[in-house]
């Protein structure tokens, strides 16, 4: 059987999601008898390979190989490298999934441009939950298509390092060789990137990438042997830098992403303070291996990168782990915090994760951040976050674009302390800017900021809790009176009822006399009228009397 792609699905664990992987490759539109479906057991421990077994019964075309052992992302991949049939081989992860007209489309790219030997097509991240996962730097590329015959031309495509989104022609296959480390794709990545001639980067299919929140996914759980395989896959990378010129730069950018990633991990991540020692120590061997000129160049290049910080690179070199954990550590959480505001844009899609930038700062008198909006076209509505999760007093000054000026439109605060001037008891500040978005290639917001202090925060709760008690007494008071009136009302009621019914009464009563005076006034008549006069007599001389008077 001759297959038109072959792809490689390492199994480990995942039986909540393996179904919804397969089910997305057998219903490619390129037809399931056209691929070749490597599965490769890596010793699961649970009922993943059953529900693969009844696949493989279903579709010819799926093959089981079974690992000896548990290995890894990258000696399974490996494993199943060894069984490709087909001219064309690509991987998929068994949590994530592909769309549709993944397969059909890349394949028809090849066979359309001459010499391409690898493409590349976009990813998603997806949450079941429905969070909104962060944009990272990697997604770049992704913003539109592509033709790629010199990699400097478009230096984002180096951070393009996943494995599970490309299709590799058979040229590349002699380089896909996956170390038995984490971050196993970024020596193979850049291995594929710098020996194609053609890359050709489509945004017509679409790798759905499983992002869970709750950090189960094993890129997610970050220990200290993620930085010690992160430090050696640095190495190979700038291994790999020295045997090609050509692309010497992009490689070393790549290598000092990777760097900073480690740096912030040092920092932030929740190790012991043994860990972070053991785990500086590691990243000394780093400190030294970039030219002044690359650190430069890697700003320039790719300012939206939030981690890249020169001095904490170089100081590693120069300092001892206490020294600089006190420097870098515990001086700016204690001391000199580093702080982070969002400019949210709305793109037609409403405020969302992937459209947003992010800047740093220090507190100061005046805070002036400046937001690069080149990559936005069709500006419907701002939002600016001057902070995240704190408490604050904070003070629009000016926002500038040009000769633009624009105004704080609303704010989610009910708290004034002078115009433009608002407390913050919510940790999550919010501006929504107006005016005039078009042609605006930046925007400029100088601010001041407070952070309230614990005391100030009881304060201002305090306060909030006495106007909610104000409230509800007024409320109390408000349903009294009107408690009170509904009684007075009711009361009326009772007594109008009561009349009614008196009326009612005596409108029967008054009828029932009348009856009666009316038959008591009949039988009079034929007592009268009678001819008994004995009998009448009496009656007669009484109807005289009346009569007369």
């Amino acid at each position: 059987m001759t297959y038109k792609i072959s792809v490689i699905i390492p199994v480990y664990n995942v039986e909540n999601y393996i179904k919804e992987c397969l089910d997305s490759v057998i219903n490619q539109s390129l037809g399931i008898e056209n691929i070749e479906v490597i599965v490769v057991n890596d010793c699961t421990l649970d009922n993943s390979m059953s529900i693969v077994n009844d696949y493989a019964k279903k579709y010819p075309s799926i093959k089981i190989i079974e690992q000896e052992k548990n290995q890894g992302l990258g000696p399974t991949r490996n494993l199943g490298l060894k069984h490709v049939t087909s001219d064309y081989v690509t991987f998929l992860d068994s949590d994530d999934y592909i769309s549709k007209n993944a397969y059909e489309n890349c394949l028809n790219l090849f066979s359309t441009n001459e010499n391409t030997d690898l493409v590349i097509y976009k990813y998603e991240l997806f949450n079941p939950d429905g969070a909104i996962p962060p944009k990272d730097i990697h997604q770049k590329i992704y913003e539109k298509d592509h033709i790629i015959t010199n990699l400097n031309d478009v230096p984002e495509i180096i951070f393009a390092t996943a494995s599970w989104n490309k299709i590799y022609s058979k040229k590349l296959f002699p380089y896909l060789n996956f170390p038995s480390i984490l971050y196993e794709d970024n020596i193979t990545s850049v291995e594929t990137l710098i020996n194609s001639n053609k890359i050709i980067v489509t945004t017509d299919s679409t790798y759905y990438y499983r992002y869970e929140e709750d950090g189960s996914s094993i890129t997610q759980l970050i220990s200290k042997k993620n930085n010690e395989d992160l430090i050696r896959c640095i190495l190979l990378i700038l291994k790999v830098k020295d045997n090609c010129s050509e692309y010497e730069d992009l490689i070393y950018f790549l290598a000092l992403k990777f760097t900073y990633d480690d740096i912030f991990w040092l920092l932030n991540i929740n190790f012991t303070f043994e860990d972070r020692k053991e785990i500086f120590n590691n990243l000394k061997i780093l400190a030294d291996k970039f030219p002044t000129r690359i650190l430069n160049l890697f700003e320039k290049n790719f300012p939206e990168y939030p981690f890249s910080n020169q001095a904490k690179l170089l100081d590693i070199g120069k300092m001892n782990a206490l020294d600089y954990l006190i420097k870098y550590k515990f001086f700016d959480e204690y001391i000199n915090p580093i702080y982070l505001s969002n400019l949210y844009i709305d793109v037609g899609k409403g405020f969302n994760e992937t459209d947003k930038l992010g800047l740093k700062y220090n507190l100061d008198d005046i805070i002036d951040l400046k937001f690069n909006l080149k990559n936005f076209n069709k500006i419907k509505n701002i939002r600016f976050d001057p902070i995240e999760n704190a408490f604050c007093v904070c003070q629009i000054l000016s926002i500038t674009s040009n000769n633009k000026k624009f105004k704080v439109g609303k704010y989610n605060c009910e708290n004034l302390l002078g115009e433009n001037k608002q407390i913050f008891t919510t940790p999550d500040p919010e501006y929504l800017i107006v005016g005039d978005f078009e042609n605006i290639e930046y925007i400029e917001i100088k601010f001041k900021i407070e952070i309230l202090s614990n005391s100030q925060i009881g304060e201002q709760f305090v306060l909030k809790q006495k106007e909610i008690e104000n409230n509800n007494n007024k409320l109390i008071k408000a349903y009294s009176d009107i408690g009170e009136k509904d009684k007075a009302i009711n009361e009326k009621d009772k007594a109008l009822i009561n009349l009614n019914q008196i009326i009612n009464n005596l409108n029967e009563e008054i009828s029932n006399q009348k009856v009666i005076i009316e038959s008591k006034s009949n039988i009079i008549e034929e007592m009268i009228n009678s001819n008994s006069w004995k009998v009448t007599k009496p009656l007669r001389s009484i109807t005289e009397t009346f009569k007369k008077k």
